[in-house]
C-alpha cells in the first residue's frame, strides 16, 4: 500500500510539474511570438502594396479593431490561454479558419516525421555502436571520422544537398508533397512513403552522429569492466554479453536525452521543411510567423512544446524500465 501511495504521489507531482511547465511555456511562447515589431495588418498592407493596392490608415485601424489588435497584449494572452485550456486555440487570420483545424490538418505528417526520425536515430545509433564492438581498428577509425564529419554538417545543409541531388537526378520529385492533399487511399500512401524518408534522413542526421558516439562511449566503459573481461576469457561470446549485460547500460545515457532529441528535431523542422517543401507544422510555422498570424504561430509553438514535454515524460518511463533490476558488473 505504501508503494502504491508513493507511486500515486509521484505521478501527481509529475503531472503538476508538467502542468506548471506548460503554463510557463504558454506565457513564454506568447511573449516571444508577440514581441517582434509589426502585426498581421502590417503584413496585409505590405502584400496589398505589392499588388498595387493602397490601404489607408483608417482602413488599417478598422481592420485592427475588427481583429482585436488594438487591444493590449495582456488581453490577447489571457484570452488565448483561457481558450487553449478549453480546447480553443483561436482563429487564424491568414487561413481564415480555427487554428486547431489548421494544426490538425498538418499534424499527422508532423507526428509521422517526428516518430520515424526518433526511431531511425535510436535504431541506427545502436547498430553503429554494435558495429564498433565487433569491428576492427580500421572500421572503427572510419566510423569515427564519419561521425565527426556528420556532426559538423548542419541539417539544413543536408536538406540543400538532397534537394540539389534529387532535382538534378530526377529520382524523386519533391513537388509531389503538394499532391497529398488531393490523394486518398493507396495513392496517398504511395506518395507519402516515397517522400517521407527525405525529411527523416535530414532531421535524424545530427542526432544520429551524436548518439552513435554516446552509445559507443557507454559500451566502451562497460566492456572495460572486470566482469566483461573475465567472461570473455572463459569463452562467453560478445553477442551473449551484449544482450545480457552491455545493451542496457548502452541505452541509458541516450534514452535520458529523449526530450532534448525531440526539441532538437522540432527546432530544425521549420528550416528543413521550408527547404524540402514538406506540408507539416514546420513549414506552417514559417508561413504563420512571416505573416504575423499571432494565434496560429503561438498554437504551433505550443504544440511543439507539448511534444517536448511528452518526450521528457517518455524518457523518464524508459529510464525506470531500463534501471529496474539492472544487472551491472559489480552485481554480476
Amino acid at each position: 500500500m505504501d508503494k502504491v501511495s508513493s507511486r500515486l504521489i509521484s505521478g501527481v507531482r509529475g503531472f503538476a510539474s508538467a502542468l506548471l511547465a506548460l503554463l510557463i511555456i504558454m506565457a513564454i511562447t506568447f511573449l516571444v511570438v508577440a514581441l517582434p515589431p509589426g502585426d498581421f495588418v502590417d503584413g496585409y498592407i505590405s502584400k496589398r502594396a505589392q499588388g498595387g493596392f493602397v490601404v489607408t490608415k483608417d482602413e488599417a485601424d478598422a481592420l485592427r479593431a475588427q481583429l482585436g489588435l488594438d487591444q493590449p497584449q495582456a488581453v490577447h494572452f489571457l484570452r488565448w490561454m483561457g481558450g487553449v485550456l478549453t480546447g480553443d486555440f483561436g482563429y487564424s487570420w491568414e487561413f481564415r479558419r480555427p487554428v486547431l483545424d489548421v494544426i490538425l490538418e498538418r499534424a499527422p505528417i508532423t507526428f509521422a516525421i517526428l516518430g520515424l526520425t526518433a526511431v531511425a536515430v535510436y535504431a541506427l545509433s545502436i547498430a553503429v555502436a554494435v558495429a564498433y564492438l565487433f569491428a576492427g581498428p580500421l572500421v572503427t577509425r572510419l566510423l569515427d571520422a564519419f561521425a565527426l564529419t556528420g556532426l559538423s554538417v548542419p541539417n539544413f545543409i543536408i536538406a540543400l544537398c538532397l534537394v540539389y541531388l534529387l532535382s538534378s537526378s530526377g529520382w524523386v520529385d519533391l513537388s509531389r508533397w503538394s499532391m497529398l492533399s488531393q490523394q486518398v487511399g493507396l495513392s496517398w500512401w504511395s506518395t507519402f512513403l516515397s517522400l517521407i524518408w527525405i525529411p527523416v534522413l535530414t532531421l535524424s542526421w545530427s542526432s544520429l552522429m551524436l548518439h552513435s558516439r554516446t552509445i559507443r562511449a557507454a559500451a566502451a566503459v562497460e566492456t572495460a569492466k572486470d566482469y566483461y573481461i573475465s567472461l570473455r576469457l572463459i569463452g562467453v561470446g560478445r553477442l551473449t554479453l551484449l544482450r545480457g549485460y552491455v545493451l542496457r547500460p548502452m541505452l541509458i545515457p541516450t534514452v535520458s536525452t529523449l526530450g532534448w532529441d525531440v526539441a532538437a528535431i522540432l527546432s530544425a523542422t521549420p528550416v528543413v521543411s521550408a527547404i524540402l517543401g514538406t506540408p507539416d507544422l514546420g513549414s506552417l510555422l514559417v508561413t504563420s510567423a512571416s505573416s504575423g498570424d499571432l494565434y496560429l504561430t503561438a498554437g504551433i509553438v505550443l504544440v511543439f512544446a507539448m511534444l517536448v514535454l511528452a518526450g521528457t515524460q517518455v524518457s523518464r518511463i524508459l529510464l525506470r524500465v531500463l534501471t529496474r533490476g539492472s544487472v551491472t558488473g559489480a552485481s554480476g
